[in-house]
């Protein structure tokens, strides 16, 4: 065992428990690591490979290897993102959470399945995965507490006679009426705002009188500090006892930056109900927060997939359009809880829009086994069921014009109606979704392959009369639907409708295996159907998986691991592997893009953000501008190893890309023969990210740095380049004239 001891920083506290910041990497910060039990390799010889002209495919890279999934359906992946500040604005009762929701998110020990019912004792929460309870005010702040009976909704407190009533507008749609027997002002509050110095918030809400003079008060206190209100802005002319009147008012001038808590005073003796409340800042970008989109921005994602994951399967695409406020919330029947809706698919399209990503669209199939779903959850010794009933999964008939709408609604011209729509909603201009994918985990609904392709092929032909451009994907995985056999059967009913086989398998042997049935089908037919990994999670090589399989277990927490620097360096490993196929891998989407419990790109905390390792490796790799994969005379490829090397031309043919990966905690050099090569190169541009140990990571709690180089060096020799690895790094060399 070797024990790594490094010299330990911790970031400066503003106002709260931590600070954090999507900031440059400081490559003089070191910190302390735990101790790693690595398994004691020598270093591998040095690997000494001619670059020559013999290129690896007859199509280049594509943009999208750097793609992304989220998911609207946890509630905590995309609602951190997005700048509204209230947590369930629209006051609908909390249906409970699903035990295998319980599973995922409050495991404290793989082995023992001990539930936590409190989430600020992981090491991965966040100020962004809370769900604030509303509750009668003054009072106790609601307590974050989970489990399947949590309504987040506390109806009276001790220190007022103050009381809150959930009524119905109908069985879809609640509000709230606040009912002020007390002698002084009192009404209804949540906690959890991250206010900043400077900035204006946009509240607004509806309201009607019940009894008294219709006066209220929106207030902002210190969190957990009743004692004076930071800001105090009457409401006036709530006069209306039949219909919601919309008041909006703008908080600014605010000179405190820190949590505070958000209330809604009446006065004494009154009563008065309201929905419908937003709270915005001033400075949010189409409704996302303005720091998110600036470092995806930079992050820089391919395809971006929307919007599951297993949501995908039972998400009504237009329950997520049109007016915000009448929406109507979704259960999430994958994962328990509510989805609100606030974020639809125009939201997600000007998200797209706005970061440089490529929106891809996972489409809702109907099916007779989604009518009653049931599900079994996977903690051993629990065997709850859960019938969900959904009756509108009837007619194929109905989900395929659907899925055209939706086609329509994202790429029809002003003159479709599902157009005229998208542009009365603020966005004339069609956003030409390009990728499109039929469903997601088939083998839940679908039994036969026969039966699937049937329902693709009816599918892809109604979408694409709309937009004959757009590309579909089959799904190609998963017990009865995997296979050789089931996939060519497949092939054969649905192949003249789609473009690409969506699969999931991270490996070099599934990516051939998948690829050779297409290759024989295109042959036979002439039809350039492509690979697609559209979901995808990592093991590691021989070296870091071990690794990675130790930290998981010292942590006693199941996604830690997954931000780990012997994860990241996987990462690496994996994109070089998809580089190497060309353009017959049309994308890739690692799982997950945001805050899904460390086992992403980016976390998305009300005070701030947090780009986790493995994001720094998507950064890399989205702006690199290798194109054309090259062979290595005197190198043999080996996914498995942990030194490796790979060189392609960029786009142009004028520049050599070099990939070096280093894995091992020897420094490694590797050297590459130039002289078959027509260009004589006189400088290279060196991006190096490398950290002291394998299972060093980043998270909001304990945010920690990578070593990051970044220089341009002469190239004096012209004949031969050479690089010494820096152990546990990943480096990108680019040489030019």
């Amino acid at each position: 065992m070797k024990k790594v001891c490094i010299s330990f920083f911790i970031a400066l506290c503003l106002n709260c428990e931590y600070s954090i910041q999507a900031q440059e990497i400081d490559p003089t910060v070191y910190l302390q690591t735990e101790r790693i039990q690595a398994n004691e390799q020598s270093a591998q010889k040095a690997i000494h490979a001619t670059i020559t002209m013999q290129e690896m495919s007859k199509t280049p890279i594509t943009d999208y290897l750097g793609g992304q999934l989220f998911e609207i359906g946890y509630g905590d992946m995309e609602g951190p993102m997005w700048a509204e500040m209230f947590y369930n604005r629209k006051f609908e009762k909390f249906p409970p959470y699903m035990v295998n929701r319980n599973y995922w998110y409050m495991t404290e020990n793989l082995g023992k399945n001990d539930l936590k019912t409190d989430w600020t004792v992981f090491p991965w929460y966040h100020s962004g995965y809370e769900h604030n309870y509303w509750f009668a005010a003054p009072g106790e702040e609601g307590s974050f507490h989970i489990d399947p009976q949590t309504t987040f909704f506390k109806e009276t407190t001790p220190l007022a006679k103050v009381r809150l009533e959930l009524l119905q507008h109908n069985p879809d749609n609640q509000y709230v009426k606040i009912i002020n027997d007390d002698d002084k002002p009192a009404g209804i509050a949540q906690e959890g705002k991250w206010i900043r110095k400077g900035i204006s918030y946009y509240f607004k809400g509806k309201f009607r009188k019940v009894k008294g003079n219709g006066k209220a008060s929106l207030l902002l206190f210190p969190e957990k500090d009743w004692s004076k209100p930071l800001v105090e802005i009457p409401i006036e002319g709530i006069h209306s006892t039949t219909e919601f009147v919309e008041k909006n008012l703008t908080i600014s001038n605010i000179s405190y930056e820190g949590r505070a808590t958000f209330a809604l005073f009446i006065e004494e003796g009154s009563s008065i109900e309201i929905d419908d409340f937003s709270l915005m800042p001033e400075d949010n970008v189409r409704g996302w927060r303005k720091d998110v989109i600036e470092l995806v921005k930079r992050i820089k994602p391919g395809a971006l997939r929307w919007p599951g994951g297993c949501f995908a399967s039972f998400y009504d695409w237009e329950k997520g359009v049109g007016n915000r406020d009448a929406r109507i919330p979704q259960r999430s029947t994958m994962w328990g809880g509510w989805t609100y809706h606030d974020i639809g698919t125009l939201e997600y399209l000007n998200f797209c829009e706005l970061t440089g990503s490529t929106p891809f669209i996972s489409v809702n199939m109907y099916h007779p086994a989604k009518i009653l779903y049931e599900y079994y959850d996977p903690i051993p010794g629990i065997y709850a069921i859960h019938h969900e009933r959904h009756p509108e999964f009837t007619d194929m008939t109905i989900g395929a014009q659907k899925a055209a709408d939706w086609v329509a609604y994202c790429n029809a011209d002003i003159t479709h109606p599902m157009g005229a729509r998208r542009a009365k909603e603020g966005h004339p201009k069609p956003f030409h979704v390009k990728f499109w994918e039929l469903d997601n985990e088939l083998f839940r609904w679908f039994q036969t392959p026969e039966e699937y392709a049937r329902a693709a092929s009816f599918y892809a032909k109604a979408m694409k009369k709309v937009d004959p451009t757009i590309q579909i994907g089959l799904c190609v995985y998963g017990g009865r639907l995997g296979g050789k056999e089931n996939v060519k059967t497949m092939l054969e009913i649905a192949g003249k409708d789609i473009d690409f086989l969506a699969n999931r398998g991270p490996s070099e042997a599934a990516v051939t295996e998948k690829l050779e049935i297409a290759g024989e089908y295109n042959q036979k037919t002439g039809r350039n159907i492509k690979y697609a990994d559209t979901e995808y999670f990592l093991g590691g090589d021989s070296y870091t998986q071990p690794i990675i399989q130790q930290f998981k277990e010292e942590k006693n927490e199941r996604c830690l691991e997954h931000v780990s620097w012997a994860y990241s360096l996987a990462l690496a490993k994996n994109l070089m592997m998809w580089q190497r196929f060309g353009g017959d891998v049309l994308f890739t989407n690692y799982n997950s893009f945001v805050n899904d419990h460390q086992h992403n790109i980016l976390e998305t905390p009300k005070e701030g953000v947090l780009q986790t390792f493995p994001g720094y490796i998507f950064e890399l790799f989205n702006h690199s501008p290798a194109r054309w994969p090259l062979h290595l005379d005197g190198y043999e490829v080996n996914e498995n190893k942990p030194f490796q090397v790979q060189a392609a031309w960029d786009k142009n043919r004028e520049k050599i890309v070099l990939y070096i990966y280093n894995s091992l905690p020897q420094e490694q050099e590797a050297s590459f023969q130039l002289d078959q090569l027509p260009i004589k190169f006189s400088t290279a541009t060196i991006k190096m990210l490398s950290a002291p140990a394998l299972m060093m990571y980043s998270s909001v709690k304990e945010p920690r740095k990578l070593t990051q180089i970044m220089k341009h060096e002469k190239i004096k020799d012209k004949t031969v380049f050479r690089w010494k690895a820096k152990p546990y790094s990943f480096t990108e060399i680019v040489l030019e004239k």
